[in-house]
């Protein structure tokens, strides 16, 4: 399994009440540190990062794509002395992701079979322990049309990530 590390060329920070675009949503960068339950990296219920996509590997030919593109988004994630399960359920799990296209229709539904059945999948453990760290992939099945990637796990707008203007 493949790991990652946080950046270090840039000192991390969240800024309270950090500005939303149309949706309700942060927009972040790849490998940009999210923060939840806090105010600064230093407090955070979990601080995590989403780095930009590769092909998923190893997924059951017999499993096409429902949606268009099989994709792994390398993730990290640190839980902090507050976090707290039940508060938090299954984080970063692939059904609380979305995909939004150019004219803003979103498509939720990126966890598949086709998805579940990739080498990368499910290596952020469904349950979590507070002090801890975490690297890993989320597995999802991409629209090609797509656009925006969102994650949206509490119904608060979220964060968004660029697809570059899509993934086709």
């Amino acid at each position: 399994m493949q790991t990652f590390d946080p950046p270090s060329s840039k000192v991390p920070t969240i800024t309270a009440g950090a500005p939303t675009n149309s949706r309700g949503a942060i927009e972040k960068q790849w490998l940009e540190l999210a923060g939840a339950g806090c105010d600064n990296p230093s407090n955070c219920d979990a601080l995590f990062s989403l780095d930009a996509p590769v092909p998923a590997t190893g997924c059951l030919p017999q499993l096409q794509p429902e949606n268009g593109e099989l994709l792994a988004f390398p993730v990290i994630l640190h839980t902090g002395d507050n976090f707290d399960p039940a508060t938090y359920g299954s984080f970063l799990r692939a059904f609380d992701f979305k995909a939004i296209d150019a004219s803003g229709y979103t498509s939720a539904g990126l966890s598949t079979g086709a998805s579940i059945n990739c080498a990368e999948s499910d290596t952020i453990p469904a349950s979590l322990a507070k002090r801890s760290k975490y690297s890993g992939f989320v597995v999802l099945d991409v629209p090609t049309y797509a656009t925006t990637l969102s994650y949206d796990p509490f119904g608060d707008g979220g964060w968004e990530w660029n697809l570059n203007g899509g993934i086709a």
